[in-house]
This record gives structure tokens, sequence and C-alpha cells, in this order.
């Protein structure tokens, strides 16, 4: 494993999962508490879906940043979120 691979069957990145945990986990959690529980790989998940909607997403746009991480530079200027407040 090398820094930077992606963790999980959402295949989070070690950087996004340093930064994001807090957020869709509600704590800072390691790689290796991570890829060893699908408990927290699904609550990730489903905890990302929640805010990606309630900031205007829609599933399909979700959809599309599970696949490829972002939803395009046409669309948004950051990875993602920066087209909605």
């Amino acid at each position: 494993k090398k820094l930077g691979d992606a963790l999980g069957k959402w295949q989070v990145t070690e950087e996004t999962l340093r930064v994001h945990s807090p957020k869709y986990l509600g704590r800072k959690v390691t790689p290796e508490e991570f890829i060893s529980s699908p408990e927290l790989q699904d609550k990730w998940q489903k905890n990302r879906a929640i805010i990606l909607l309630d900031k205007g997403y829609s599933p399909d746009e979700i959809i599309k940043m599970n696949f490829t991480g972002s939803l395009g530079a046409k669309k948004s200027g950051d990875k993602y979120l920066s087209n909605k407040k």
C-alpha cells in the first residue's frame, strides 16, 4: 500500500479520509481502521451522499462523483462541492 492509494469499496484516498472523516464519520479515522471496517466504509458513503443531496446535487451527479472523484472541471472549478453552497 502506497500513500495516496484508494481505500475500501468506495475508493477513498488517504488524504480525503484524513480531511473529511470528521465530517462524514464524526471523528478522525485512520486508513487501517477504515479498510478493516465495512461498516465505516458504508457510513462514509451514506453520510457523504446525504450531505451532497442537501447541497443540491442530484443522485446522478453523486453517482458520477463516485466513479470519477469529481463532477469535472466544466461544472466545478474545485474537485467537488465548489459549485454548491
